[in-house]
């Protein structure tokens, strides 16, 4: 399940626990941990080198959260790509 950081709203931690199985398949198939915190009326989605932030007052349905974080581990998981890319390129040139 996602990792909260730091406190959050009942309204956010609800919202994680509600759909914790959901959360749990991404991180499975991305092979990450996602990390939930919230500032303000911010959520704040990480999986690795990339933090994703969500407007609470911009959430319109249960999937806008689901959505973001898997975004985020999409995001990240091309990071992880390129960086990979350039290390081996970077290697080919030694």
């Amino acid at each position: 399940m996602a990792r909260l950081v730091g406190p959050v709203s009942s309204y956010t931690n609800q919202y994680v626990r509600k759909y914790a199985s959901s959360i749990a398949g991404m991180e499975k198939m991305y092979g990450r941990e996602i990390k939930i915190a919230e500032r303000g009326n911010q959520i704040l989605v990480n999986s690795g080198v990339k933090t994703s932030v969500l407007d609470i007052n911009k959430i319109t349905s249960p999937n806008d959260l689901l959505a973001h974080v898997q975004n985020n581990c999409a995001a990240n998981e091309h990071a992880k790509n390129i960086s990979a890319k350039f290390i081996n390129w970077f290697k080919n040139l030694v």
